[in-house]
């Protein structure tokens, strides 16, 4: 994935974090390291570790950027796996954006808590 590695304040400390794309060596699943700037958290997302809806491998996913948008829609699905619409969400930080060639994607946003993964797209 291009850029090598993103920059931004995922956390919300108002210091520059960091992702980097990785690829687990037993199996070559991608995924990402982020690391929280000033403290020991790291996070590994994908790269072989299951990320909610968005799985364990990212190798579907071929860009990714940084997104600030404060205002997003998330897609929404029906027990079945069929959409159901959208809803909107409010982001306080920024978020990673990834994204299929010509396909769907997604958000990885730090709500405070934990890292989440919200679905854009079918």
């Amino acid at each position: 994935m291009t850029p090598q590695f993103l920059e931004a304040d995922f956390s919300g400390d108002k210091k520059p974090d960091l992702a980097i794309p990785i690829e687990r060596k037993t199996d070559k699943k991608k995924g990402m390291l982020i690391l929280f700037a000033g403290s020991n958290h790291t996070f590994v997302i994908g790269a072989g570790s299951a990320f909610e809806n968005a799985g364990d491998d990212f190798k579907w996913a071929s860009t990714w950027s940084i997104t600030r948008d404060r205002i997003v829609h998330e897609t929404t699905f029906r027990p079945n796996g069929d959409v159901d619409g959208e809803r909107e969400i409010s982001l306080e930080r920024a978020a990673i954006k990834m994204r299929e060639e010509e396909g769907s994607g997604g958000l990885i946003y730090f709500n405070g808590k934990k890292f989440i993964w919200i679905h854009q797209g079918d």
